[in-house]
This record gives C-alpha cells, structure tokens and sequence, in this order.
C-alpha cells in the first residue's frame, strides 16, 4: 500500500522490481499476495517475467559461464558459439550470488523455489483458458483445462517457465558440483542437495499449503480466489508440479501446525564454501573448459525445457502437439 504526492496535478507511472539479494522476503510477499490477494496493487501476472530474467542471467552467467548481452536468453537455442570467448564481466558479477555466504546461496535457492513453483502460486493457473474459442461452452473450457490443464496462461508462457524450471535445476546442480554446504559447528560437509535445497523446497511447498487450508478456514470467502483455488486445487497442482521429480521428498500435511514459517528452518547453522577439487581443475584445465562448453550450449535449451517440463505441462504439450499434428502443422516452425 502506497500513495504518491505531487507539487501539481500530474499522472504517475511507476514500476516494479526484485533485488536478487532480498528474495527470501520476495518469497513471503508473493506467498502471502497469492493467498490473501488484497494485499497488494501489483500487476502480479506480469512479475513471473522479472523473476525469470534473473534465473536466465544466473544461467547465463553461472552455469554457461557467459557475459550478458542485450539478447534475450531464448534466443541461445539458436546459439552457435561465436561469441562464447569471455568470462561474466565485473558489472556481471556485482548482480550474482555470493556462493561462500550462506544466506545469499538461500535467496538463490528461494528463487529456484519460486520458479519451480511458479506455476503453483500464479492465480490464472486455476482459471479457464481466455483464449478457447468464442463459441465454446463454459463446460467445455472446463473440460480442457480438467484433462489438458489449458488454463488461463498462455501457451507459450507455459514453454518460457518451463524452460526456467529446468535452467533452475540446472543452477542447483552446477552450485552442488562446485561448492558444499557444511555445518558450522563441526565444519563437516552434509548432503547439500537432499538435506538444504530439496527439503527447503519440500518446508515451503508444505507451509504454502497448510497456509492456504487455514486461510480457508478462519477467512472463508474473503480469501483470493477461493472458489476457483481451492485446498484441493492446490493440492493437485503441486503435486503435479513436483510429483515428476524423484529428487523432491514428499510434501508434508501442515495443516494442524501452528508455526507456518516459510524461511529455511537451521539457517544459521550452515555455511557454503567451494570444493576443492573444482578449485584444483579449473586451475588447470580452464582453457579447455572454455572450448569444450561449447558443445554443451547448443543442445541447452531443449534439455532445459525437458527437465523444465511439469506433469500439468505435459498434458498441455501434448494436447497442443496433438492439435498441432491434426492441423498440418509442427511447434518448431
């Protein structure tokens, strides 16, 4: 909630953005907006593509180990190498992570949990498709959505967080290959990528849905949506965003919980420092790396889509391929 005060009578137009380092609060704004949908003037819809530009840059200048340009990222499908010859400029890594900071690696961790469930926490997901034909019935759109998950995202919209969802366990893994996460009390190593990042992941999508379930009940139709999301809605559609991953442990029932915290349970108990052995090979085999990348990059996009791809995506993909195919026509032209 805000106002603006000007000297003259005048029209404003104002803006939004994330800060990378603030993305655990990000979480508990875009959480609490998605329940209870009053609390904020934002244009939401339209912020998924804010936070996605920052998993393209990290992408980008993480794991690909480029410099940023004024290309879009999706362009990169098309990518064949030419300009691959520098490391992420200064300028660039003022905007990164900082990997031995342990609350920094949580805000990324928190973004790719934003992303991977971008899905989950966009209201139009649980709305009828606007884009189904005028003459169609309100029955049938229901229907296209119940078995093909056609909902109120657009088509290729759906591709792009897909696509993002895979660059983010694309993150997550390169972060595991290259840096450890230890307890600071016996300075030990523990399994990063199970015990932080996927339980982290697994607390706030239980906390999301426990959250939703006492919103429901203490708030009845005050709450945003609710008769188009319901706990039950919810519930299906997380379980059909992480039902596809053997990685993600099981969401836990909440409900009955009385503390519904959405941040990292032990962060202060934890540390991140990079593995020695990646400090040893890059030291010797740098220039090679930079060559042999390359092979790497040009099948990227495809395998990021796939890895991306949710099982509500793939009863979308494939109810459009098959449109697509009955039409005479293919995705890719």
């Amino acid at each position: 909630m805000h106002a603006v005060f000007t000297p003259e009578h005048a029209i404003c137009e104002g803006g939004h953005f994330y800060a990378a380092s603030t993305m655990q609060d990000t979480m508990f704004a875009i959480v609490h907006t998605f329940i209870q949908n009053h609390l904020t003037n934002a244009d939401k819809p339209h912020n998924g593509i804010l936070l996605r530009r920052i998993v393209w840059f990290y992408y980008r200048s993480l794991v690909q180990n480029r410099r940023s340009s004024s290309s879009s990222f999706l362009d990169s499908a098309r990518y064949d190498g030419s300009n691959l010859s520098t490391f992420p400029t200064e300028h660039d890594r003022g905007h990164l992570p900082v990997l031995t900071d342990f609350n920094s690696v949580l805000d990324l961790f928190t973004l790719c949990n934003l992303i991977i469930l971008s899905n989950v926490l966009d209201l139009r997901t649980y709305h009828i498709s606007p884009e189904t034909s005028p003459t169609s019935s309100l029955k049938y759109s229901r229907k296209l959505k119940d078995l093909h998950d056609v909902n109120a995202i657009a088509a290729t919209e759906r591709y792009q967080m897909a696509h993002s969802r895979g660059c983010c366990f694309d993150i997550l893994h390169w972060y595991f290959k290259k840096y450890e996460i230890f307890d600071k009390e016996t300075l030990e190593p523990v399994d990063g990528f199970n015990v932080v990042a996927m339980e982290y992941l697994r607390h706030q999508a239980s906390v999301i849905l426990a959250y939703k379930k006492k919103a429901l009940a203490q708030g009845g139709e005050d709450v945003s949506d609710s008769q188009f999301c319901t706990a039950e809605d919810l519930e299906s559609q997380m379980n059909l965003c992480l039902g596809g991953y053997a990685e993600v442990p099981t969401i836990e029932d909440l409900s009955n919980s009385k503390d519904l915290n959405l941040a990292f349970p032990d962060g202060q108990r934890y540390g991140s420092r990079p593995l020695e052995r990646c400090l040893d090979f890059e030291r010797k085999h740098l220039p090679q790396m930079r060559v042999t990348r390359l092979m790497d990059l040009l099948s990227a996009s495809e395998s990021l889509l796939d890895r991306g791809t949710t099982r509500a995506d793939r009863r979308l993909f494939n109810y459009l391929e098959k449109c697509a195919a009955q039409m005479g026509i293919g995705l890719g032209s």
